[in-house]
């Protein structure tokens, strides 16, 4: 991600300001990539709360990120109330060379 801090895709970033990510270590259900590259954010959620939608390239798939976190010093980025709770099938990837994992649910483009 070309020189962009993770955290700023958590921030509502206001309209034409997208940035391309890598997801790479993804694990989840069956038809989850391995890793991708994705268009982000698709919507400016609050801070902390709501999805971030990013769509992958290539693709017609959107990944719906509920939470993400700063693996280095341990800062929840994202964390939207009741994801832990719900019986979703959720994909788990790392981006930011690594350093942030998210949680999210893979949807085709349209739907979340």
């Amino acid at each position: 991600m070309a020189g962009q801090d993770f955290s700023y895709a958590f921030r509502a970033p206001g309209p034409g300001n997208f940035f391309t990510a890598d997801f790479t270590n993804c694990t989840g259900p069956i038809n989850t990539p391995g890793s991708f590259e994705a268009r982000g954010p698709l919507t400016p959620p609050p801070a902390e709360t709501g999805s971030t939608i990013f769509q992958l390239i290539g693709s017609p798939r959107n990944y719906v990120v509920k939470r993400a976190v700063r693996l280095s010093s341990g800062k929840v980025l994202k964390d939207t109330p009741g994801f832990d709770h719900n019986a979703v099938d959720v994909a788990t990837c790392l981006t930011e060379g690594g350093d942030v994992r998210t949680w999210g649910i893979l949807t085709p483009r349209g739907g979340h």
